[in-house]
C-alpha cells in the first residue's frame, strides 16, 4: 500500500510531501525486516548454513543465467520470422524470396536489435534485388541507417 502511494504521489506535484513520508516508511520497514532477517541467521547460524539455503539462494541465478539464452534466441526466432514475411510479402518470385532471406541471415547474424527493426521498405527492396550482391548491398545500407530509419531513394535502384 505504502509502494502504491509512493507511485502515484511521484506523478503529482502536489502530494510531493506524502511521496517523502511513504518513502521513509517504506525505507523503516526495510531495514527492519533486513534487521530482523540478520539477527535471526546469526543467532540460528547452524540451521542456516546448510547445503539447502545455498541451493536456495543459488536457484533464482541458475535459473534466470538459464531463461536468458532462451529468451534471446526466441525474440530472434520471431525478429526473423516476421522479416521473413515481410519479404514473401514483397514478392512472389521463389528464387528471390529465398535469396533476400539468404542475404538478410548473412548480413545481419545474431544482431537480434537491428533484426526486429528491418521493417518498413527495406524487405520490399531486399526481395526486389537483381542479385544476392545487391541485396546484401541494401542490407548494408540497412545497417549504415540509424535504428529504424528508412531507406533513402536511390538505395533501390541498385
Amino acid at each position: 500500500m505504502l509502494a502504491a502511494a509512493s507511485a502515484v504521489a511521484s506523478h503529482q506535484q502536489e502530494l510531493a510531501r506524502a511521496k517523502g513520508c511513504a518513502n521513509v516508511a517504506l525505507t523503516g520497514i526495510g531495514l527492519s525486516l533486513l534487521v530482523y532477517a540478520s539477527v535471526r541467521a546469526i543467532e540460528d547460524w547452524h540451521n542456516f548454513v546448510t547445503t539447502d539455503t545455498a541451493r536456495a539462494f543459488a536457484l533464482p541465478l541458475w535459473m534466470t543465467l538459464g531463461v536468458i539464452p532462451f529468451v534471446y534466441v526466441v525474440g530472434l526466432y520471431s525478429s526473423y520470422e516476421l522479416a521473413f514475411v515481410s519479404i514473401d510479402l514483397a514478392t512472389e518470385d521463389p528464387a528471390s524470396r529465398r535469396r533476400a532471406k539468404l542475404a538478410l541471415c548473412a548480413t545481419l547474424h545474431i544482431r537480434l536489435g537491428r533484426v526486429s527493426s528491418f521493417v518498413g521498405m527495406w524487405p520490399r527492396l531486399v526481395a526486389r534485388a537483381a542479385s544476392f550482391r545487391d541485396a546484401r548491398k541494401i542490407i548494408d545500407e540497412f545497417l549504415t541507417t540509424p535504428k529504424g530509419g528508412q531507406p533513402e531513394k536511390d538505395v533501390g535502384n541498385l
